[in-house]
């Protein structure tokens, strides 16, 4: 028998070890791979980085003596065909080499290829530094063949190469290009070319084509769907294994470069794509190439490896080889399925053998089970005779007595069961089990009748019990279960059910989880009672208790007992109340035993009668302290008890808080009397008045006002204080105010005083209800000063000399006087509502007017003077713009006043040409004191001129004729008569009768040229004239004329000063300067005899002269020319003698006088 039950035990160690092998053998094999392939592509991209190391140095190495060459054979870099001799030369013996160039900083270029067993050379011949490229056939031996096209000069500046090499100094490797001759990627290495000084003459550089680095990386030996290749730093391909072009074929014909994301074979493709999502790979810095593995969806796992090469420049690439681990794992695979194979033939064998011996022991076990079944299902039958000594035997016989014994104690069970049974049906209490595993309950038969079920007609799920809760509990329900089956707590709950008749039913029920030998939640137990009739006496009870606690919270706020004695028993205070007074610091003690505040001894005496007599009584108010010393104001009342035989054993009965209340009747007595004081005192005038317009009341100062007492005035009709003509418009503003009850409505009318004389007042009124009758209140503001104010600035507006007008912010006419209308020549209706441009015209208001309206709606004051063209003929006005704000300050209007200045305007310019004749007659008088020295002025280059004129023509008459000195003569004559000429000019703008006219001048100038017409005259005078002149002064705005004859005057004044002296030096000081106001500062100093006190003081007066000749005019013109160009002129004594007089004049912006009119000069 126990080899027996060996055999199926062995027969899956066998078929457990041939599983284990199989694992073994795919492991092994995923291993292999993972190491095979991890080795495999970390060779190749070595190899491949060793490949691209040797083509690098190679090439810098033919760089370096390609630059060697080019300046160590004294070779004349202009020349092309000795650059291209050389250049042609070189690249015979460098196999590996397809392509080298020089190029220099004119744009000209020499070229050597080999293409197709050919070679083209770009040459520049005579054109060479001029940039102008020119190709021709390469012949052996560096000779030059036929022309075969021409084309304009490189950009060295356009050219990465060439700008690299020369700003760096350095070799640069250039980025993967695809040539224009044939579609195959190559690349450059460009190296500055110095001279033996060290000076850069050019740059020359190697193309290498990529095609044997595809040959290359073909050669490797990577697997049958390996790959290896190369890209650049932008994922285009350079070069691959397995027969992949880098090169591809656009939509429109024509070659590209291909990205190595879009190649078509799928290894490729997939690492590329793979790099591109994770770029930190290919980034790393690691000196060793790094393997990684991916899965891709159509070639599985694919192990690779990738490596950076890098070089001067912009050579970045990227070496990467892949491999799919498909070209490892198919002998793996054939060893796994062997062990598999041979695994399930033995388990075969194992299987029959062990059926065999199975079927020969189970028979009889079949009866026994057969019975044991029958006995489950409460059918008792014999049992089967077994007749064995071995096991099975064994089993018989222990089956036999326990079935024997399994009867007895369900008959005891079926007993039990229905007592407890009786005991459910008679206190209402079922219980209940549900199966975990099958979700499904086991009810008892009271539980069913509970949920008003047939006991065993319905089988009960948790979801159908569910369907039985009250939709409300069923949440609560739900979590209760769960949080037991998570064993936080036991399953203890009260809910709701309801029967299939609708009848609601309450339940408690409560149970356990029970669990299998290994924890694990099996089922759960309990019981369940119907509560429905014990909830319902408790609700009850509860509502009850409700009633009661709200009747005591709404009706009063304690509830008190007193014995016979009157002292305290009982008190229950109500919420809010309950800490008015310590729990029990009152019990034992009468009501006037707790300390009180209120009220009076004569109080207390009465209540004490009252309880003394056994009364009833009622709101009896007390007050006592509160802990914040404040008061608290209790009313009580109180029932007398009496026992069975009538005798007096205390009161019962309640408290309220009337706190409030008291302190609500306080405030209304206050504010009664505070408006009560606010309406006898206040300034205003109030009145009330009825619908019939009766006098209600009124306030002391109303009824002042008017002249009457308040007495005189209530119960009066409110008419008789209206002026006869407004009494109407009284009656007819009471109506509206109580047609709209509580709508405050304004009036202005006039009242009569009791003496007769009228006041305006200024009404508001406002109907309201008062104890349902309408009532109207009034408020009577005195507007008399405003009244009349209003008046007399109506009475200046209209009578006003001047044009006035009220302009709105929408620029139209509001108001305007009768001067207005009589200089527009239309009534006010026309222009009131007129846009001001429709006056004006559209552009004078844009570019004249609407600025100054703007300005004062801004709330700036704004005012200026202009002629005018008007219906009445042209005027000189002077406008004015005021604001005009609200009661918020905001500006609603413009007070535009006009006012007419033609008349002043007019006398001014007379008076003005009357004074420019005067100051030109005085300059003519000047003049005429001038003649003698101007005549000097004037003949001194005329002679001049002559004598120039007479040796020109003694030189024309010599033999030959000196045309030298004849030039020399002719210019000076032309210079004499210039000079006398700007002296005849200055004379004559002196003296013409011109409009005065402000230009810009240079102060200096001015000086000089008044001192150049006193010359003569100071001469005469034996006078010397000296000039301190500032460099850098500001320009001047002046009318010239008038200026200098200012000057003039105050030279020729020091000048004449000066001629009765007879010892001593005549010297007169003119210097100029500025002021502290940045203007200028004009100064003229002489040593003549002075000025006293009082000539210091009058000599700007009109006709007064300290000469004996003189008018007493020169000096006041000057004066009143220094003022209207706003500067001005004073005079005062020099040290030690003579006078000096000195004038300002305002600057012009910012421009100063030329130096050369600058410094010190002696004129004389």
């Amino acid at each position: 028998m126990l080899r027996h039950r060996l055999i199926f035990p062995v027969a899956g160690v066998v078929l457990v070890l041939s599983l284990a092998l199989t694992g073994v053998g795919i492991w092994r094999g995923n291993a292999v791979v993972s190491i095979m392939s991890d080795q495999l592509i970390r060779e190749v991209t070595r190899a491949a980085h060793r490949d691209l190391s040797h083509l690098v140095r190679g090439s810098d190495r033919t760089v370096s003596r390609l630059a060697h060459r080019l300046v160590s054979h004294d070779m004349p870099l202009g020349n092309p065909n000795a650059i291209a001799a050389e250049l042609y030369g070189l690249l015979t013996d460098e196999p590996d080499v397809d392509w080298l160039f020089f190029g220099n900083e004119a744009g000209g270029m020499v070229s050597v290829g080999r293409l197709e067993d050919s070679s083209t050379v770009y040459l520049m011949t005579d054109e060479f530094r001029a940039g102008v490229v020119r190709e021709f056939e390469a012949l052996p031996g560096g000779r030059i063949g036929q022309l075969r096209k021409s084309k304009g000069a490189f950009d060295p500046r356009q050219r990465l190469w060439y700008a690299q090499a020369k700003e760096t100094g350095k070799r640069y490797w250039t980025e993967p290009y695809l040539g224009s001759v044939e579609p195959i990627l190559s690349v450059s290495l460009s190296a500055p070319v110095l001279d033996k000084d060290g000076t850069f003459v050019g740059v020359c550089g190697i193309d290498l084509i990529l095609t044997q680095l595809s040959s290359f990386l073909q050669s490797l030996d990577i697997g049958d769907h390996g790959r290896a290749f190369v890209i650049d730093a932008t994922g285009g391909l350079i070069g691959a294994s397995g027969g992949v072009s880098p090169v591809a074929i656009g939509p429109d014909g024509g070659h590209l470069r291909l990205q190595a994301s879009e190649a078509a074979d799928p290894v490729i493709r997939a690492t590329a794509r793979h790099l591109g999502r994770h770029p930190e790979i290919a980034g790393s810095s690691s000196t060793a190439p790094r393997a990684f593995s991916f899965d891709d969806p159509e070639r599985g796992r694919i192990y690779a490896a990738v490596d950076r090469f890098e070089a001067p420049g912009a050579l970045k690439w990227t070496i990467v080889a892949a491999v799919p681990a498909s070209d490892f794992l198919g002998p793996a695979y054939r060893a796994a399925y062997l062990s598999i194979g041979i695994g399930t033939v033995m388990v075969a064998v194992f299987v029959l053998l062990g059926l065999w011996v199975v079927g020969r022991t189970l028979r009889p076990l079949t009866a026994l089970t057969q019975a044991a079944q029958a006995i489950a299902k409460g059918e008792w039958r014999d049992l089967p005779e077994v007749r064995r000594n071995d096991e099975v035997g064994l089993l018989a016989q222990a089956f036999t007595l326990m079935t024997s014994r399994l009867k007895e104690t369900l008959d005891g069970l079926r007993r039990s069961e229905a007592k407890f049974e009786e005991a459910q049906r008679v206190a209402h209490v079922g219980y209940w089990e549900r199966d975990l595993d099958t979700d499904r309950s086991t009810w008892s038969d009271e539980t069913y009748r509970i949920f008003g079920l047939t006991p065993g007609e319905d089988t009960i799920t948790v979801a159908g019990m569910l369907e039985r809760i009250h939709p409300e509990d069923r949440p609560i329900w739900s979590q209760a279960a769960a949080e037991t089956l998570r064993g936080k707590s036991r399953y203890d709950l009260e809910y709701r059910v309801v029967r299939p008749n609708g009848e609601l039913r309450i339940v408690h029920s409560h149970g356990d989880l029970t669990r299998d030998a290994s924890g694990r939640p099996r089922s759960m137990f309990g019981t369940i009672q119907d509560i429905t009739e014990r909830k319902r006496v408790e609700e009850a009870l509860r509502a009850s208790e409700v009633r009661f606690r709200t009747l005591v919270q709404f009706s009063f706020d304690v509830y008190w007992e007193s014995d016979a004695q009157h002292r305290f028993l009982r008190q229950e205070f109500a919420e809010g109340f309950a800490d008015a007074v310590a729990p029990g610091s009152e019990i034992g003690r009468t009501r006037w035993e707790v300390p009180y505040l209120e009220p009076d001894a004569e109080a207390w005496r009465k209540h004490r009668e009252t309880l003394d007599a056994h009364l009833p009584f009622r709101d009896f108010e007390l007050a006592r302290p509160t802990p914040d010393g404040g008061k608290r104001y209790v009313s009580v009342s109180g029932l007398p008890m009496f026992d069975e035989t009538g005798r007096f054993i205390g009161y019962r009965g309640v408290g309220r808080n009337i706190t409030e209340r008291k302190q609500a009747d306080e405030a209304l007595r206050e504010s009664e009397e505070k408006w009560r004081a606010v309406f006898e005192n206040n300034p205003t005038m109030y009145f009330m008045v009825d619908a019939s317009g009766t006098v209600l009341s009124v306030n002391p100062f109303g009824a002042e006002q008017l002249g009457y007492t308040v007495d005189e005035l209530t119960g009066d009709s409110v008419l008789k204080v209206f002026h006869e003509a407004d009494r109407a418009a009284a009656q007819r503003n009471t109506a509206r105010c109580l047609e709209q009850l509580g709508r405050a409505i304004s009036w202005e009318l006039r009242k009569v005083r009791k003496d007769g004389s009228v006041l305006w007042v200024r009404e508001t009124g406002k109907a309201m209800l008062m104890k349902g009758r309408p009532v109207v209140l009034i408020v009577c503001e005195d507007i008399t000063e405003r009244e009349r104010a209003e008046y007399l600035t109506g009475q200046v507006f209209e009578n006003s000399p001047d044009a006035i007008c009220v302009i709105g912010r929408d620029y139209r006419y509001q108001r305007v006087n009768p001067v207005y209308e009589r200089i527009w020549g239309m009534p006010a209706e026309r222009i009131l509502g007129k846009h001001v441009a429709d006056l004006l015209g559209t552009k004078a208001f844009e570019q004249t007017f609407k600025p100054y309206y703007d300005r004062c709606f801004d709330g700036e004051e704004a005012r200026y003077a202009e002629w005018f063209s008007y219906p009445l003929g042209r005027r000189y006005l002077m406008v004015s713009y005021s604001p005009l704000r609200s009661a918020s300050e905001r500006v609603e209007a413009a007070l535009v006043i006009t006012r007419d200045l033609t008349d002043h305007a007019l006398a001014s310019e007379a008076l003005r040409e009357a004074q420019a004749e005067l100051a030109r007659a005085n300059r003519v008088a000047t003049m005429g004191q001038l003649t003698a020295s101007i005549a000097h002025e004037v003949n001194q280059p005329i002679a001049a001129a002559a004598t120039n004129a007479q040796a020109a023509l003694r030189w024309l008459g010599a033999r030959p004729p000196d045309l030298e000195e004849v030039r020399q003569a002719l210019g000076r004559i032309n210079k004499d008569t210039k000079r006398a000429g700007d002296v005849i000019g200055r004379i004559r703008a002196l003296i013409k009768k011109a409009p005065a006219r402000k230009d810009r001048l240079d102060i200096n100038k001015a000086v000089l040229d008044v001192i150049a017409l006193t010359r003569g005259e100071a001469v005469k005078n034996g006078v010397t004239v000296q000039t301190q002149l500032a460099a850098g002064l500001p320009l001047i705005r002046a009318d010239r004329v008038q200026l200098q004859q200012v000057m003039l005057n105050l030279i020729l004044n020091a000048v004449e000063a000066m001629c009765g002296l007879a010892e001593g030096a005549r010297e007169v000081l003119i210097s100029t300067g500025r002021d502290g106001s940045n203007g200028v500062l004009v100064t003229v100093r002489d040593s003549g005899p002075g000025l006293d006190a009082q000539s210091v003081e009058r000599i700007f007066e009109a006709f007064y002269t300290t000469k004996p000749d003189g008018m007493g005019m020169g000096l006041a013109i000057c004066r009143s020319i220094i003022e209207a160009h706003r500067g001005r002129l004073w005079a005062s004594a020099n040290d030690p003698r003579g006078a000096v007089f000195q004038f300002t004049l305002p600057a012009e912006r910012d421009e100063t006088v030329p130096a050369e009119h600058a410094g010190q000069m002696p004129v004389v």
